[in-house]
């Protein structure tokens, strides 16, 4: 959660006028029904904070933009069932450059989830990077400072 419960609580009604403000007029009664039921959604901790506090939890070094690829990977994934290379918008290619092709966005991906599930057996020597299968890398995994 962004809030903690009580302080959210003391938040809702604020958060409901203001989306009632926000929606006179503009919507009909269904649409507000569907917004004010996702209104709790805005307490909703952040995947990109959960990858995070994982990655820490495990003591996974990691640069924040690897965290930025694999949120925007996922949401991509999740959200619009294509990858991040094949359907980012001009305005994403710019925050973020997409991988050059799917291929190259899946063993990235596996990578990370790789580099993720060593650190949680808590493993610390070299393993093989394979983010590239062409090219495979031995590479040291050690636990964040």
């Amino acid at each position: 959660m962004v809030f903690s419960s009580d302080v959210f609580d003391g938040l809702l009604l604020r958060l409901k006028t203001a989306v009632k403000s926000a929606l006179a007029g503009a919507s009909t009664s269904d649409q507000r029904k569907a917004v004010y039921a996702n209104i709790f959604g805005l307490n909703r901790t952040p995947f990109s904070w959960q990858l995070r506090n994982l990655c820490e939890g495990v003591r996974m070094p990691v640069a924040d933009d690897e965290i930025d690829r694999f949120v925007a990977s996922r949401n991509k994934l999740v959200h619009e069932g294509h990858f991040y290379c094949e359907r980012a918008t001009d305005e994403e290619r710019v925050k973020l450059a997409p991988l050059a092709t799917l291929q190259a966005e899946w063993f990235w991906l596996l990578h990370f989830v790789d580099r993720l599930f060593l650190r949680a057996i808590d493993y610390e020597r070299t393993y093989i990077d394979w983010s590239t299968p062409s090219q495979p890398v031995p590479r040291q995994l050690s636990p964040a400072a």
